[in-house]
């Protein structure tokens, strides 16, 4: 009775008996059958049927390695595809994952992420050479950066900042946060850690922190060499291997004077010092000559510095950008300069903190001025009372 709907339909192709076996999956479930059809009636006796049988479970067996394959490689497919997906957001991310191990105290890198190369400069390859980190960070906080794992270690995480050297040759600051990871076989416990670029952040800090100092200074009257100086040293702070200069345009309008160079070579303060105004006068006669900025990123190729090369040169002095300083109607103040021992051009980064810096200059030199301008009149006036005959 079962085979009533389809009766009409097997004997019109011939068919006169069939046999349907059940494929059934590791876990008794069936997911299909094998059917058998015969032009003769009782076609199956038992040792057929047995072999059917076993041909069913030879069947079901392939279809469901087949299957689990299929699954497999799909599930693989998805894992590529995610891993992708995770590499392209590592990449395009501003933070650098790491992970290290601990040996002797030290923190040895054990893998890194690709965007190093695009954040810092270095290869992958690069980055996971044992003294790598502390052969970059800046020495004055090398020692805070060799702590660290000591720190993190007992403290279970562990966030500092420090300058590292960029693979450009500049310094950027890092934000470098690190926790303790998983223990591995042996009982090696691994620290993991992320890196993130924090220069822009720091620069504007530091910046807004050296602009309060300088109007401090020049709110309360402090002398305005101590002011140009605190200028110069917050400038050197923010533009690390940068050594900055401050010349001050002479009342004759034609010489410049020293005003700052907190750590530029002495000698070579000494022999600036007087220097004339003039189109061809290296980079800061030049500036104040014309009133706009002049950037020599090669001292020993430039025309300008043809004449002062070897003034320059015994310092070790490569570059030379200067700015000129204006006060607030145009007129040409001074010159604020930066110095590198390398060959280098400014970024725009750089450039916006020089200006900043050229503005903080311009309104110590002209509270300044405007001081030793009010106090000459208050001179004259007194010396003009005191000659002037007095009424009885």
């Amino acid at each position: 009775p079962a085979q009533v709907p389809w009766r009409d339909a097997a004997i019109s192709r011939g068919y006169a008996s069939s046999c349907a076996l059940p494929l059934v999956d590791g876990g008794g479930t069936c997911f299909g059958a094998l059917n058998v059809y015969s032009a003769e009636p009782d076609a199956f006796d038992d040792e057929e049927m047995r072999l059917l049988e076993e041909l069913g479970g030879d069947l079901a067996f392939g279809l469901r390695a087949l299957r689990d394959r299929g699954e497999r490689d799909e599930a693989q497919r998805r894992q590529r595809v995610a891993e992708g997906q995770l590499g392209r957001l590592v990449e395009a991310s501003p933070t650098i994952l790491y992970a290290l191990r601990s040996v002797d105290g030290k923190g040895v890198p054990v893998t890194v992420s690709d965007n190093v190369e695009r954040i810092l400069g270095y290869t992958p390859a690069q980055a996971l050479q044992p003294d790598w980190r502390d052969a970059h960070v800046h020495p004055d906080d090398l020692p805070v950066v060799q702590a660290a794992v000591a720190q993190v270690q007992a403290q279970g995480q562990l966030v500092q900042e420090y300058r590292f050297t960029h693979g450009a040759g500049r310094y950027v600051w890092l934000r470098d946060e690190m926790r303790l990871g998983p223990v591995h076989a042996g009982g090696e416990q691994a620290i993991v850690g992320v890196l993130t670029d924090i220069t822009h952040h720091k620069m504007v800090e530091q910046s807004l922190e050296n602009q309060r100092k300088v109007l401090e200074m020049v709110a309360s009257g402090a002398s305005l060499s101590s002011t140009l100086d605190t200028l110069a040293r917050g400038l050197e702070a923010l533009l690390p291997d940068m050594l900055a200069s401050i010349l001050l345009l002479d009342a004759d309008g034609v010489h410049l004077r020293h005003g700052a160079a907190p750590t530029l070579p002495e000698p070579y303060v000494r022999v600036v010092d007087g220097i004339a105004i003039g189109q061809g006068v290296g980079s800061c006669g030049t500036a104040a000559a014309t009133g706009r900025a002049v950037i020599v990123d090669d001292i020993t190729r430039h025309p300008l510095w043809a004449p002062y090369v070897t003034l320059a040169a015994p310092h070790g002095l490569r570059a030379c950008w200067s700015f000129p300083i204006l006060s607030r109607d145009g007129q040409v103040l001074g010159t604020l300069a930066l110095y590198s021992m390398r060959v280098v051009k400014p970024t725009l980064a750089q450039l916006e903190q020089i200006r900043l810096a050229t503005d903080g200059a311009a309104i110590a030199i002209g509270r300044h001025r405007e001081e030793s301008a009010l106090r000459a009149s208050e001179a004259r006036f007194r010396k003009l009372f005191d000659l002037a005959p007095v009424p009885f």
